[in-house]
C-alpha cells in the first residue's frame, strides 16, 4: 500500500512491433521507494529492492524521470543527491 505518494508519471512501453503496455511510475515518499506498476497493479520494478544495502536506500524521494536508456533518475533531497538507478 502507498503511504505518501508525492509524484506519478505515465509511460508507454513498446514490446515488439505492435504491443504496447501502459505503466505508472510512482514516488512513494512514505515508504521511501519508487514503484513501476502496470494497469493491473503488477510490480515491474522497484527501488530500493529487498537486497539494497541500508546505505543505498532512499530517504525522502520526491521525483523520478525515466531516461532514454530505461534507467531512473531519482531526486532525493534527504540524501542531497540525484541517483541513477
Amino acid at each position: 500500500a502507498l503511504r505518501h505518494p508525492v509524484m506519478a508519471t505515465f509511460q508507454i512501453f513498446s514490446e515488439g512491433a505492435t504491443t504496447q503496455e501502459e505503466r505508472v511510475i510512482i514516488v512513494d515518499q512514505g515508504n521511501q521507494r519508487v514503484l513501476e506498476l502496470d494497469r493491473s497493479g503488477r510490480h515491474w520494478r522497484r527501488y530500493p529492492t529487498l537486497k539494497t544495502p541500508e546505505a543505498d536506500k532512499l530517504k525522502t524521494p520526491c521525483d523520478v524521470q525515466l531516461t532514454p536508456t530505461d534507467t531512473w533518475l531519482i531526486a532525493d533531497p534527504g540524501r542531497k543527491e540525484v541517483l541513477e538507478i
